[in-house]
């Protein structure tokens, strides 16, 4: 059991990063259409 949490507690975080670099650059995006 600990070696799956291991294993997928990086694929979660690396889903969680990927989903908030996107959020960051839509950001951007409106923030410069905004502009």
């Amino acid at each position: 059991m600990d070696n799956k949490n291991s294993i997928t507690r990086p694929e979660i975080e690396n889903k969680i990063y990927s989903m908030r670099g996107q959020d960051i650059i839509l950001a951007c995006e409106i923030a410069l259409a905004i502009n």
